[in-house]
């Protein structure tokens, strides 16, 4: 999992610290800011809606591993 500006996940920082869009390294977080129109069910955020969707919310769930 990367955020918008490339800050990498860290199993040390799992808590809200992060929970915000990524400002970079003087302000590291895991959220992207939203760009263009949304499309309901593209899960991984490459613009298809596609069994890789899928994938990635199950291995997320099971695994609490965001790729």
């Amino acid at each position: 999992m990367l955020g918008g500006k490339g800050t990498a996940f860290d199993a040390d920082h799992v808590d809200a610290a992060y929970a915000h869009i990524d400002g970079g390294p003087s302000n590291p977080g895991y959220f992207s800011e939203k760009g263009g129109a949304f499309l309901r069910g593209d899960g991984n955020g490459d613009s298809n809606v596609t069994i890789s969707d899928v994938t990635a919310l199950i291995d997320f769930l099971l695994g609490g591993t965001w790729n």
